[in-house]
């Protein structure tokens, strides 16, 4: 009789501002990765002639550790211009 595993997932919630970014360990390779902010940002003062983007990118990298061995990170980049939440989610 085959084992069935329930699948695993690492998730997280951040309170950023400015421009910053975080490295985040992963227990293993991802299946899949969604990295969101959680709803639109707030509408800007009354400035028409200045846009405001706030911007998200993620990546994963591989590390070598060893000749048989890799370690796995979730690294996370933002600039917003108000106070944001990004919402992380990480699928095995």
């Amino acid at each position: 009789m085959q084992k069935r595993y329930k699948k695993s997932k690492q998730e997280g919630r951040l309170v950023v501002v400015g421009k910053a970014k975080i490295t985040i360990p992963l227990l293993d390779l991802p299946h899949r990765v969604e990295v969101h902010f959680k709803r639109k940002p707030p509408s800007p003062p009354c400035d028409h002639h200045r846009k405001h983007h706030d911007k998200l990118e993620y990546e994963v990298h591989r590390h070598y550790v060893s000749h048989c061995s890799h370690q796995y990170t979730l690294v996370i980049k933002w600039k917003v211009h108000s106070i944001r939440e990004i919402f992380w989610h990480v699928y095995y």
